[in-house]
C-alpha cells in the first residue's frame, strides 16, 4: 500500500484523524490527527512490517467470525456512509466533534469528507467525563473541528482539498502502488480481509455480545496490531460489528501513546449502491470541483531506503507474509531451496538470504530466501 503521504511534512492543520484512514490510510491518507504534535509528536515509523515471528493459537470463535466477516464483505464493490467523529484528548481535556461522509469503490478509489458537527447536542463548551487510559475519569471540554476538507483518491493521485483556505494538492500514487486492494490497509476495520492475513496482522479478542434496540446481534473486539509500521499509528482498537451486515457500527482509536481516543461512528451505509454516489455527490466522487481554487505544490519528501529485515529463521508462513509486504513495494522476492533440513522442526524455515538483514534495498531489488529442504530426511536410512 501506498505510505508516500506518510512521510511528507505537513503544517499541524493537516493531523487530522482519520479513523476512516482504515481505509483511506491505504491508498496515502495516512495522516492521524491521534498524533497530535502538542501532545508528544508523532511515534518512530519502521519502513517495513515485520511479523510477530511468535506462532499464537486462535481462538475457533474467533477462526469463525473472521471467516464470516470475510465471505461477507467480499462481494461489496461499493460502500457509501455518513460518520459522526470524536476526537479525545485526555491529555489536554478536550473533545473535538465534527462529521461527514465517504464512498468506497473497490479496489483502490476512495473520498472522505470531513465538515460541520450539525446535531444540536452537545454544545462547544459543555463538559462531558470519560474513563481515560490509566482508568480514571478524566473531564473533557466539547470543541468544533473548524476544518472543511476532502480526501480524494481516484487510485492514481491523491488530492487533498481545503475548503476554508481554498486551496488544494496533489499527490501522485508510485506506479507499483497503483491498483493495490483497500483492504490491505493499515486499518481494514470497514471492510474484511482473509482470515489468514488477519490472524497474522492483528490480534483479536471477543469483549462483549450485545443487541441493539432492534433486537439485531452485535459484538465488540478489540484488536492489536502485530506489524511496527501499523503499530506506529496506533496501539489498540476496539470495533463494534454487526453480525448480520459484518460492517462496523463504531471504530474505537488510541494512538501509541494512549493520550489520545479516536471515535467514528458510522451512519446510513448503503453497499454496492450506485444511487447513493449521487446523493451523497452529486456527481463522480472523485472528481470534485475545485474552480478558484489555489493549488498548492509541495517538493516530494526524499524517499529512505527500506533496510532488509531479518527473515532467518522465520517459517515458510511468516516469510510469505513478508513476500506480500515486499512484493506491494516493489521488489522481487524468491525462494530458493537450500541445504537439507538438520531436523524436521527446521523443515522449510529460510536458512539463508540475500541481501544481508538491514542492507538497503533499492527500487525493484532482487531478493533470495533460501530455505531448508528435506532430501537428507528423506534419504535417511532407519536405525538397525
Amino acid at each position: 500500500m501506498s505510505h508516500h503521504l506518510a512521510s511528507r511534512p505537513l503544517r499541524p492543520s493537516r493531523l487530522l484523524a482519520l479513523g476512516l484512514a482504515a481505509v483511506f490510510a491505504a491508498i496515502g491518507l495516512r495522516l492521524s490527527a491521534q498524533d497530535q504534535l502538542d501532545s508528544g509528536g508523532r511515534a518512530a515509523r519502521p519502513a517495513l512490517p515485520r511479523p510477530d515471528m511468535r506462532v499464537e493459537p486462535v481462538d475457533p470463535e474467533i477462526e469463525r467470525l473472521l471467516v464470516e466477516w470475510s465471505e461477507h464483505t467480499s462481494r461489496i464493490t461499493t460502500l457509501t456512509g455518513k460518520h459522526f467523529r470524536s476526537t479525545r484528548d485526555y491529555q489536554w481535556g478536550s473533545e473535538t466533534l465534527a462529521e461527514g461522509k465517504f464512498f468506497i469503490a473497490m479496489p483502490d478509489k476512495g473520498r472522505i469528507d470531513i465538515g460541520k458537527y450539525t446535531p444540536a447536542s452537545p454544545q462547544p463548551g459543555t463538559e462531558k467525563m470519560y474513563p481515560g487510559p490509566d482508568g480514571k475519569n478524566v473531564k473533557l471540554t466539547i470543541k468544533m473541528d473548524q476544518k472543511r476538507e476532502k480526501w480524494v483518491c481516484d487510485g492514481k493521485k491523491v488530492r487533498v482539498i481545503d475548503d476554508v483556505r481554498r486551496t488544494y494538492e496533489e499527490v501522485p500514487i508510485p506506479a507499483s502502488q497503483q491498483g493495490s486492494n483497500m483492504i490491505d490497509g493499515p486499518l481494514p476495520f470497514l471492510l474484511g480481509m482473509p482470515p489468514e492475513k488477519a490472524k497474522a496482522r492483528y490480534r483479536f479478542k471477543v469483549i462483549n455480545r450485545i443487541t441493539d434496540k432492534a433486537g439485531e446481534p452485535l459484538i465488540w473486539l478489540e484488536v492489536k496490531p502485530k506489524y511496527q509500521l501499523d503499530a506506529a499509528e496506533w496501539m489498540r482498537a476496539y470495533v463494534l460489528l454487526h453480525l448480520r451486515t459484518y460492517l462496523p457500527e463504531r471504530v474505537s482509536l488510541f494512538n501509541p501513546t494512549g493520550t489520545t481516543e479516536t471515535v467514528y461512528i458510522f451512519k446510513d451505509l448503503d453497499t454496492n449502491e450506485r444511487g447513493m454516489l449521487e446523493r451523497l455527490f452529486a456527481g463522480d466522487p472523485f472528481r470534485p470541483g475545485t474552480f478558484g481554487y489555489k493549488a498548492e505544490v509541495h517538493a516530494p519528501p526524499p524517499q529512505k531506503p527500506i533496510p532488509m529485515p531479518m527473515l532467518i529463521g522465520a517459517s515458510s508462513k511468516e516469510a510469505l507474509e513478508v513476500q506480500k509486504a515486499l512484493k506491494s513495494r516493489g521488489f522481487d522476492l524468491q525462494f530458493k531451496k537450500g541445504s537439507s533440513t538438520p531436523s524436521r522442526e527446521k523443515l522449510y524455515h529460510i536458512e539463508s538470504q540475500d541481501p544481508p538483514p538491514d542492507t538497503p534495498l533499492q527500487p525493484g531489488q532482487k531478493i533470495v530466501l533460501r530455505y531448508y529442504d528435506m532430501e537428507r530426511i528423506a534419504n535417511q536410512r532407519p536405525e538397525n
